[in-house]
């Protein structure tokens, strides 16, 4: 009898000793970005609904450098595929490119307090294994949580964002119309959209580090950034694995406009190795939109910040 294992994971966060735990607030001062964040997504996949062919898997690089501290500063994000799903069926598949370069302006800057969360301690509490109606194995495990929730001052600013994109990428055309490859045309060709991103960023800044007797130093250091861009690409041309320019036979099939949207959510690190001890530490990112003719889209990574300075 054959019998799938089926793995569930719970996380409980309890909080066994909060209201006996003394601690003293190391250091709260107001947050401050990095001059320079460098941040990487060492594994990031994309999925584009329409075409299965279209998805990959990426390395990126992206992050800011702050020209005139908390006013104006410069964005930057590049990726490229390690692996696009349309190899499995084509080996001249081309590889997949996307590129911002841009800038934000900080339209307000202001310091909010608000309650935070201080992880102190995680431990493992434990396997369950069990079967489920069907007679799979499943099992669960369980980690136990010891934190504290502090008033800290949070850095909140509202950016104005925009500047140059570029996405390319290939695709199985028969997203397009199932008559497509059977008139004779390539089954497999290149996108190239550029254009232009112009949207709104509301960064928040979390920097508190405390001090307790039984678990030292511990601290919550964080950036998040979340966004919402409008995309104005004019330019959209296809051509065949070949090189040929197919943009007007591909237009005679399908129609598409030059606007879309993308909407996302980032966290890197923001404190340097001065305080936090650490090097480096975990990013991540995710993204959602529409682009035009391959239509929705959906990505998501996690990396390494390097550069927190």
């Amino acid at each position: 009898m054959k019998r799938t294992l089926v793995v569930l994971l719970i996380f409980a966060g309890i909080v066994s000793k909060a209201q006996n735990i003394q601690y003293s607030v190391v250091s709260n001062e107001p947050p401050e970005i990095p001059k320079l964040s460098l941040n990487t997504d060492l594994v990031q996949i994309e999925v584009i609904p329409s075409s299965f062919d279209a998805s990959s898997m990426n390395l990126g690089v992206w992050g800011h450098y702050e020209i005139i501290p908390n006013k104006i500063g410069a964005q930057f994000n590049v990726r490229r595929s390690i692996f696009a799903f349309g190899r499995l069926g084509e080996k001249k598949f081309p590889p997949h490119l996307s590129l911002e370069l841009g800038g934000y302006y900080v339209l307000k800057n202001d310091l909010k307090n608000k309650q935070t969360k201080v992880l102190l301690n995680r431990e493992y509490s434990g396997t369950t294994y069990s079967t489920n109606f069907r007679g799979e194995g499943t099992y669960s495990y369980t980690t136990t949580d010891t934190y504290i929730k502090i008033p800290t001052d949070k850095r909140i600013q509202l950016l104005a964002r925009g500047g140059f994109y570029l996405k390319n990428n290939g695709n199985n055309m028969r997203f397009i119309d199932d008559d497509w490859v059977l008139n004779g045309n390539p089954e497999f060709a290149k996108l190239s959209s550029v254009g232009v991103y112009l949207g709104l960023n509301l960064r928040s800044l979390t920097s508190i580090f405390v001090d307790t007797e039984e678990y030292g130093v511990q601290f919550a250091s964080i950036g998040k950034d979340l966004y919402f861009d409008v995309l104005i690409l004019p330019s959209n041309t296809f051509t065949d694995l070949d090189g040929n320019d197919i943009t007007d036979t591909v237009k005679d099939y399908k129609s598409g406009g030059p606007v879309g949207f993308k909407a996302g959510y980032k966290l890197f690190q923001i404190d340097p190795f001065e305080k936090t001890g650490k090097r480096f530490g975990l990013c991540a990112t995710f993204e959602g939109g529409m682009r035009p003719y391959t239509g929705f889209f959906v990505n998501a990574g996690i990396g390494l910040t390097f550069i927190k300075k």
